[in-house]
């Protein structure tokens, strides 16, 4: 039960920040003043340790839905949960080290830049596919109370990621993915 709730807690917390840290101010002001005010307000040592605090996240996270896979015999719900996982870590290594190229050496080098845009094209389909597919497959467990509402919010939020309030409505999913792991843990010790 503890593991449950800690792990509701830490994954609010860290779907906020997350959100909150990859906001784009770019049609607010030049990427000059958006580089300088990155390295002043997010120093590297917050910055990897945020890199290395996601990874950790996502690994727990999404293992809950692995074991769920494995403990109902769901293959989707299992190739899905270990796409999405295997999708954000090596995401979080490349982008991590365009990032840090672009911000903290201050590299203009297009083709890094548009090799960041490909990068990131890539991941955002894939994780539009793998949330809507794990969102289905979710909704096909019955022995785990909340699951059709996670599935259905995983669905919608994957569905409306390309627009960005996928990134809102991810935040809920998440809540509930939480209360759904929370319950499920209590129901199965």
């Amino acid at each position: 039960m503890f593991a449950g709730t800690a792990l509701t807690l830490i994954t609010t917390i860290y779907f906020i920040a997350s959100f909150l840290s990859n906001y784009e101010l770019t049609d607010l002001m030049s990427k000059e003043k958006i580089l300088r005010m990155l390295t002043e307000i997010y120093p590297l040592p917050l910055y990897l340790l945020h890199s290395a605090l996601s990874i950790v996240i996502v690994i727990f996270s999404y293992a809950g839905f692995i074991y769920l896979g494995k403990k109902f015999k769901q293959k989707q719900l299992l190739i899905s949960a270990w796409v999405i996982l295997l999708a954000t870590i090596t995401s979080a290594l490349v982008l991590g080290g365009i990032a840090y190229q672009v911000v903290y050496l201050s590299s203009q080098n297009r083709a890094l830049l548009l090799y960041q845009t490909l990068t990131t094209t890539l991941f955002l389909v894939v994780s539009v596919v793998s949330y809507i597919l794990l969102g289905l497959a979710l909704e096909k467990l019955k022995d785990v109370e909340l699951s059709k509402i996670t599935g259905r919010l995983y669905v919608i939020s994957g569905a409306t990621l390309i627009i960005m309030i996928g990134n809102l409505l991810l935040l809920l999913t998440q809540i509930f993915a939480g209360l759904m792991f929370l319950k499920a843990s209590k129901k199965f010790e």
